[in-house]
């Protein structure tokens, strides 16, 4: 049987120079189609079109097409600050890093795939959920 993988990544406008941005956690700012505008996720408990949606899988300047990867396989900026294990819930840091997560209200992005030490720039691999769709705590 072969192996296939499911991703789901769409295109947006970006909101700010993310030239120096791959692999970092994104929000949307806008809505519907051309709106769509993706810039770096500053909050792990954004509701509604603010909260985060993904992760850029490429990099570019302001008003230009970038991909946002919404679920699937994905490689992401670890947070310098904290460990991630294999198998954590990860959500969003204020600088758009991925960080471990297990707090009650938290929202969760993804689940870890590789384990991070907490040095600065490392590349983990997360299985993206589908934007914060998970709400550790809630029923």
């Amino acid at each position: 049987m072969a192996n296939e993988t499911f991703v789901w990544d769409e295109t947006f406008f970006a909101g700010a120079d993310l030239s120096s941005k791959q692999f970092y956690i994104v929000k949307s700012t806008g809505v519907n189609g051309a709106n769509k505008v993706a810039s770096i996720c500053t909050s792990s408990t954004g509701t509604g079109n603010i909260c985060a949606i993904g992760v850029l899988q490429n990099a570019s300047s302001s008003a230009h097409a970038v991909t946002v990867r919404l679920m699937g396989r994905t490689k992401v900026i670890a947070t310098s600050s904290g460990t991630i294990a294999y198998g954590d819930y990860v959500t969003s840091t204020t600088w758009g890093t991925a960080l471990a997560c297990n707090t009650s209200g938290d929202r969760v992005l993804g689940v870890a795939r590789t384990a991070s030490t907490g040095a600065s720039g490392q590349v983990i691999e997360c299985d993206l959920l589908g934007g914060f769709n998970y709400v550790i705590g809630s029923t």
